[in-house]
């Protein structure tokens, strides 16, 4: 037990390892000490911020579009393409290229999902942002709360597994 009081309380001073009097451990309490120090010091973290508003004072609220993805990028058009090539070329996993007159879309393919909520890419005018958001096709099924965020999570983790060399961070909007 005074294992895991030494690592939380070296944790809350910000000391990058954690303390603890390996001679005096069970192995497994060892390993564990182990893999928490390699964690600490061997693991470049995602750069996710995860914004979720509920005040309609705030200014990200916005009640019809409140679920959204920033991603901070270098060339937000240039990962727009690629995102969007890679669903139409099936280099995308679990996801389907749609397109209307306007503009493209990406789909979440497994059949519980396909085409009830689409994802629209929208890169800001200093092309430094892509912003992405829910939707769905006029006239057909409107997806629920639930549903949406369901499919954002599911292209987050794409960005996390997929493209993360293409964005410096991104933020998540509920």
């Amino acid at each position: 037990m005074s294992i895991f009081k030494d690592t939380l309380y070296h944790r809350k001073k910000k000391t990058s390892t954690p303390v603890a009097n390996t001679s005096k451990m069970s192995s497994d309490a060892h390993q564990i000490n182990t893999r928490n120090s390699f964690r600490n010091h061997h693991i470049n973290l995602a750069n996710v911020n995860c914004n979720i508003s509920h005040n309609k004072k705030d200014k990200q609220h916005k009640p019809n579009h409140q679920m959204k993805i920033e991603i901070h990028t270098p060339d937000a058009k240039k990962l727009k393409t690629k995102i969007l090539k890679d669903a139409k070329d099936g280099d995308l996993s679990t996801w389907d290229y749609r397109s209307n007159n306007d503009d493209s879309f990406i789909t979440h393919s497994p059949e519980q999902w396909a085409d009830k909520v689409i994802l629209v890419f929208t890169p800001s005018d200093d092309n430094k942002t892509l912003s992405v958001e829910p939707s769905f096709w006029k006239g057909k099924y409107k997806p629920v709360a639930d549903e949406m965020g369901t499919i954002m999570g599911r292209f987050a983790e794409r960005l996390w597994i997929q493209y993360r060399g293409e964005y410096t961070s991104f933020e998540s909007f509920a």
